[in-house]
């Protein structure tokens, strides 16, 4: 009768022991997965500061802003000013002359016009934002602010949009008479 009491006996132990085993060894598996999301989150969060970094307004100061809402894949299309360049002739100091450079949409895309910077301060462009379906023509008006001006002036707009090449230069120019 010993002899069993001390059988059964080990087998229970060897049977607790192995259920505890298990549980040990669950939970070790469980603190392995919490690490690893633990550490999974802090990459995470890395990430997302890098990015909110690289984001930054100043990091890109003469773009429009409405041009982060283009699709990166964008087709491609052309564009057909009918000139490139306007001559505003004599002006005096502090005349704000403008002028507008007409384009048709030549390609088969609809035309996404991102940006159109001018060269300095004294010169503004005002662009369609929306896109342009392909036939369709507009315009990109343009005004120059002759003020501490004088002599002969040459200012450019780069115009950025979904076409090869990707910019197109407008130029304007002219000559402000000085005030005396």
């Amino acid at each position: 009768m010993k002899n069993r009491n001390y059988i059964l006996y080990l087998v229970v132990v060897l049977l607790f022991m192995s259920v505890g085993g298990n549980i040990y060894t669950y939970r070790l598996n469980q603190k392995r997965e919490e690490r690893k999301e633990a550490r999974e989150k802090e990459a995470a969060k890395k990430a997302e500061a890098a990015a909110a970094h690289a984001a930054s307004p100043f990091d890109n100061p003469n773009t429009d802003p409405m041009a982060a809402k283009i699709p990166q894949q964008q087709k491609i299309t052309s564009i057909q000013f009918e000139k490139t360049k306007h001559d505003f002739g004599k002006m005096n100091e502090g005349d704000i002359p403008k002028t507008t450079f007409e384009f048709t949409n030549t390609g088969q895309e609809p035309l996404l016009i991102t940006s159109a910077v001018a060269s300095c301060g004294c010169t503004v462009a005002n662009w369609p934002r929306g896109p342009i379906a392909p036939g369709e023509s507009s315009r990109i008006d343009v005004a120059f602010d002759s003020k501490k001006k004088s002599g002969e002036v040459t200012k450019t707009v780069t115009v950025t949009c979904n076409t090869i090449p990707p910019k197109q230069v407008l130029t304007i120019r002219g000559t402000v008479i000085p005030k005396n």
